[in-house]
């Protein structure tokens, strides 16, 4: 839930997510945004965050939808074990 709610926090507005999906200690997020500006903004407010160790760019490819240009995304984000945020805390 924690992270749920983090990568929530970390969403810019101009970015949506496709899929959140987790595997081996990592969070695979697939998601559309307006621009590489926004994927990084995403990526830096991710970064911030106590879940977090670290954030991976895999893949950034242009995606349009309805005549509008955007930039479909994948990261990979390295998750913290819960005692290593208590520790941090």
């Amino acid at each position: 839930v924690h992270i749920l709610d983090n990568v929530n926090q970390a969403l810019p507005e101009r970015a949506w997510l496709l899929t959140l999906k987790e595997k081996s200690g990592a969070l695979e997020v697939q998601g559309v945004a307006l621009d590489n500006q926004t994927i990084s903004s995403f990526m830096s407010n991710l970064e911030k965050l106590p879940y977090f160790r670290s954030v991976d760019l895999v893949l950034s490819t242009d995606y349009e939808k309805d005549d509008v240009k955007l930039k479909q995304f994948t990261l990979n984000v390295a998750l913290k074990s819960a005692l290593d945020v208590q520790r941090e805390h």
